[in-house]
Protein backbone atom coordinates (compact mmCIF):
# COMPACT_ATOMS: atom_id res chain seq x y z
CA UNK A 1 0.00 0.00 0.00
CA UNK A 2 2.34 2.25 1.29
CA UNK A 3 4.52 1.55 -2.36
CA UNK A 4 1.79 2.24 -4.56
CA UNK A 5 1.29 5.76 -2.65
CA UNK A 6 5.35 6.67 -3.57
CA UNK A 7 4.12 5.85 -7.23
CA UNK A 8 1.28 7.73 -6.96
CA UNK A 9 3.02 10.99 -5.93
CA UNK A 10 5.83 10.50 -8.02
CA UNK A 11 4.23 10.43 -11.36
CA UNK A 12 2.43 13.80 -10.90
CA UNK A 13 5.92 15.21 -9.99
CA UNK A 14 7.40 14.32 -13.29
CA UNK A 15 4.25 15.27 -15.14
CA UNK A 16 4.42 18.81 -13.83
CA UNK A 17 8.26 19.05 -15.08
CA UNK A 18 7.65 17.69 -18.64
CA UNK A 19 4.72 20.02 -18.32
CA UNK A 20 6.80 23.42 -17.84
CA UNK A 21 9.90 22.41 -20.69
CA UNK A 22 9.67 23.50 -24.07
CA UNK A 23 9.11 20.75 -26.60
CA UNK A 24 12.34 19.06 -28.24
CA UNK A 25 13.81 20.78 -31.29
CA UNK A 26 14.15 18.67 -34.44
CA UNK A 27 17.56 18.46 -35.57
CA UNK A 28 18.60 21.35 -38.25
CA UNK A 29 19.58 20.22 -41.84
CA UNK A 30 23.31 21.01 -42.11
CA UNK A 31 23.55 23.08 -45.86
CA UNK A 32 26.43 21.26 -48.15
CA UNK A 33 29.82 23.19 -48.60
CA UNK A 34 29.50 25.48 -51.77
CA UNK A 35 31.63 24.37 -54.60
CA UNK A 36 34.31 26.92 -55.54
CA UNK A 37 37.37 27.34 -57.85
CA UNK A 38 40.29 29.10 -58.57
CA UNK A 39 40.52 32.21 -61.19
CA UNK A 40 44.20 33.25 -62.22
CA UNK A 41 43.82 36.35 -64.75
CA UNK A 42 47.04 37.73 -66.15
CA UNK A 43 47.36 40.32 -69.29
CA UNK A 44 50.76 41.37 -71.30
CA UNK A 45 50.58 45.22 -69.75
CA UNK A 46 49.89 44.86 -65.77
CA UNK A 47 47.30 46.79 -63.96
CA UNK A 48 44.09 45.84 -66.30
CA UNK A 49 41.12 46.06 -64.60
CA UNK A 50 39.23 42.62 -64.17
CA UNK A 51 35.42 42.71 -63.39
CA UNK A 52 33.67 39.77 -62.81
CA UNK A 53 30.12 39.55 -63.36
CA UNK A 54 29.92 43.21 -63.81
CA UNK A 55 31.71 43.51 -60.35
CA UNK A 56 35.19 44.95 -60.50
CA UNK A 57 37.59 42.21 -58.45
CA UNK A 58 41.16 43.89 -59.01
CA UNK A 59 43.95 44.43 -61.25
CA UNK A 60 46.11 42.09 -63.00
CA UNK A 61 47.90 40.10 -62.11
CA UNK A 62 45.10 38.96 -60.03
CA UNK A 63 44.18 35.38 -58.12
CA UNK A 64 40.67 34.83 -57.01
CA UNK A 65 40.43 32.07 -54.42
CA UNK A 66 36.90 30.74 -54.03
CA UNK A 67 35.35 31.39 -57.07
CA UNK A 68 31.41 29.94 -57.14
CA UNK A 69 32.01 26.85 -59.24
CA UNK A 70 30.03 27.26 -62.58
CA UNK A 71 29.96 30.26 -65.72
CA UNK A 72 30.92 33.67 -64.94
CA UNK A 73 31.74 37.15 -67.21
CA UNK A 74 34.79 38.10 -67.15
CA UNK A 75 35.96 41.91 -68.42
CA UNK A 76 39.71 43.20 -68.69
CA UNK A 77 40.11 47.16 -68.93
CA UNK A 78 43.70 48.19 -69.69
CA UNK A 79 44.18 51.79 -70.50
CA UNK A 80 44.85 52.28 -74.37
CA UNK A 81 43.22 48.75 -75.37
CA UNK A 82 40.63 47.32 -76.56
CA UNK A 83 38.21 45.91 -73.79
CA UNK A 84 38.44 42.17 -73.51
CA UNK A 85 35.45 39.80 -72.33
CA UNK A 86 35.55 36.11 -71.94
CA UNK A 87 32.54 33.55 -70.51
CA UNK A 88 34.71 31.46 -67.96
CA UNK A 89 33.63 28.16 -66.71
CA UNK A 90 35.03 27.29 -63.01
CA UNK A 91 35.06 23.55 -62.19
CA UNK A 92 34.79 22.67 -58.56
CA UNK A 93 38.34 22.17 -57.25
CA UNK A 94 40.00 23.10 -59.93
CA UNK A 95 42.20 26.57 -61.46
CA UNK A 96 41.46 28.45 -64.62
CA UNK A 97 44.38 30.36 -65.96
CA UNK A 98 43.94 33.61 -68.52
CA UNK A 99 46.18 35.30 -69.93
CA UNK A 100 45.06 37.92 -72.41
CA UNK A 101 46.94 40.45 -74.69
CA UNK A 102 44.15 43.42 -75.21
CA UNK A 103 44.76 44.36 -78.91
CA UNK A 104 45.58 48.34 -78.85
CA UNK A 105 42.68 50.69 -79.96
CA UNK A 106 42.46 51.62 -83.27
CA UNK A 107 43.25 55.59 -84.24
CA UNK A 108 40.18 58.08 -84.43
CA UNK A 109 39.28 58.64 -87.90
CA UNK A 110 40.78 61.87 -89.51
CA UNK A 111 38.31 64.42 -89.76
CA UNK A 112 37.76 65.39 -93.52
CA UNK A 113 40.15 68.85 -94.40
CA UNK A 114 37.32 71.09 -96.61
CA UNK A 115 39.98 72.15 -100.13
CA UNK A 116 40.33 75.46 -100.10
CA UNK A 117 39.06 77.17 -102.98
CA UNK A 118 41.61 78.34 -105.36
CA UNK A 119 42.36 82.51 -105.24
CA UNK A 120 40.83 84.18 -107.80
CA UNK A 121 43.00 85.15 -110.58
CA UNK A 122 44.04 88.59 -111.66
CA UNK A 123 42.14 91.04 -114.02
CA UNK A 124 42.64 91.07 -117.54
CA UNK A 125 44.46 94.42 -117.36
CA UNK A 126 46.35 93.69 -114.45
CA UNK A 127 47.75 90.89 -116.23
CA UNK A 128 49.10 92.53 -118.66
CA UNK A 129 50.50 95.21 -116.74
CA UNK A 130 52.64 92.41 -115.31
CA UNK A 131 53.69 90.88 -117.95
CA UNK A 132 55.01 94.67 -119.44
CA UNK A 133 56.63 94.70 -116.63
CA UNK A 134 58.01 91.54 -116.24
CA UNK A 135 59.43 92.51 -119.94
CA UNK A 136 60.98 95.31 -118.29
CA UNK A 137 62.66 94.15 -115.32
CA UNK A 138 64.65 91.78 -117.51
CA UNK A 139 66.71 94.19 -119.40
CA UNK A 140 68.56 92.32 -121.94
CA UNK A 141 65.27 89.96 -122.68
CA UNK A 142 63.72 93.76 -123.52
CA UNK A 143 66.52 95.30 -125.76
CA UNK A 144 66.84 91.82 -127.62
CA UNK A 145 62.81 92.31 -128.27
CA UNK A 146 63.41 96.18 -129.32
CA UNK A 147 65.98 95.31 -131.44
CA UNK A 148 64.01 92.54 -133.23
CA UNK A 149 61.46 94.63 -133.85
CA UNK A 150 63.73 97.60 -135.23
CA UNK A 151 65.22 94.86 -137.60
CA UNK A 152 62.27 92.90 -138.77
CA UNK A 153 60.77 96.40 -139.24
CA UNK A 154 63.77 97.52 -141.57
CA UNK A 155 63.49 94.34 -143.55
CA UNK A 156 60.21 95.06 -144.52
CA UNK A 157 60.48 98.31 -145.52
CA UNK A 158 63.42 97.23 -147.55
CA UNK A 159 61.60 94.52 -149.30
CA UNK A 160 58.43 96.45 -150.11
CA UNK A 161 60.48 99.83 -151.63
CA UNK A 162 63.63 100.96 -153.32
CA UNK A 163 66.00 103.69 -152.61
CA UNK A 164 64.58 106.42 -154.54
CA UNK A 165 61.37 105.87 -152.86
CA UNK A 166 63.21 107.45 -149.63
CA UNK A 167 64.21 111.05 -149.86
CA UNK A 168 66.76 110.25 -146.92
CA UNK A 169 68.81 109.03 -148.86
CA UNK A 170 68.25 110.96 -152.35
CA UNK A 171 69.08 114.68 -149.76
CA UNK A 172 72.21 112.36 -148.14
CA UNK A 173 73.78 111.58 -151.58
CA UNK A 174 74.18 107.98 -150.78
CA UNK A 175 74.05 105.98 -154.20
CA UNK A 176 72.58 102.36 -153.41
CA UNK A 177 72.19 100.06 -156.31
CA UNK A 178 69.64 97.61 -156.24
CA UNK A 179 71.75 94.78 -155.41
CA UNK A 180 73.22 96.02 -152.22
CA UNK A 181 69.62 97.37 -151.07
CA UNK A 182 68.20 93.65 -151.58
CA UNK A 183 71.66 92.34 -149.39
CA UNK A 184 71.05 94.64 -146.89
CA UNK A 185 67.24 93.68 -146.31
CA UNK A 186 68.19 89.82 -146.43
CA UNK A 187 70.68 91.07 -143.66
CA UNK A 188 68.46 93.13 -141.51
CA UNK A 189 65.42 90.21 -141.93
CA UNK A 190 68.21 88.15 -140.58
CA UNK A 191 69.63 89.67 -137.79
CA UNK A 192 65.76 89.90 -136.93
CA UNK A 193 65.32 86.23 -136.86
CA UNK A 194 68.64 85.82 -134.65
CA UNK A 195 67.98 88.93 -132.16
CA UNK A 196 64.19 87.83 -132.53
CA UNK A 197 65.42 83.40 -131.09
CA UNK A 198 67.76 85.27 -128.21
CA UNK A 199 65.09 87.55 -127.18
CA UNK A 200 62.73 83.86 -126.92
CA UNK A 201 65.22 82.40 -125.49
CA UNK A 202 65.58 84.66 -122.61
CA UNK A 203 61.96 84.96 -122.32
CA UNK A 204 61.87 81.32 -121.75
CA UNK A 205 64.92 80.81 -119.33
CA UNK A 206 63.40 83.20 -117.22
CA UNK A 207 60.51 81.86 -117.47
CA UNK A 208 58.33 84.40 -115.25
CA UNK A 209 57.23 86.75 -118.20
CA UNK A 210 56.09 83.58 -120.32
CA UNK A 211 54.11 82.43 -117.08
CA UNK A 212 52.64 86.61 -116.49
CA UNK A 213 51.96 86.08 -120.94
CA UNK A 214 49.55 82.95 -120.35
CA UNK A 215 47.73 84.15 -117.46
CA UNK A 216 47.21 87.53 -119.51
CA UNK A 217 45.90 85.60 -122.60
CA UNK A 218 43.50 83.14 -120.10
CA UNK A 219 42.17 86.55 -118.61
CA UNK A 220 41.62 87.79 -121.49
CA UNK A 221 39.83 84.95 -123.09
CA UNK A 222 37.73 84.27 -119.61
CA UNK A 223 36.19 88.25 -120.01
CA UNK A 224 35.86 87.80 -123.52
CA UNK A 225 33.37 84.79 -122.75
CA UNK A 226 31.86 86.74 -120.23
CA UNK A 227 30.80 89.63 -122.40
CA UNK A 228 29.54 87.61 -125.20
CA UNK A 229 25.90 86.77 -125.18
CA UNK A 230 24.93 83.63 -124.71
Amino acid sequence: MSACLALGSAAPAAWAQEAGSPPAQPPQPVAPPVATGILEVATDVAGAEVLLDDKPVGVTPLRLEAVPAGEHDLAVNLAGREPVRRRVTVQSGGTVRLELAPPALAPPPLAPVAAEAPPPGPSAEEAWREVALSVLNLPWAGLAVGVTFALLLTAAVMFTSTPADLPLFESAGIAIDDQQWRWTAVAALAGGVVTGSVALVLLVVRTTPVEKLVTAVRASTKGSEKQSPR
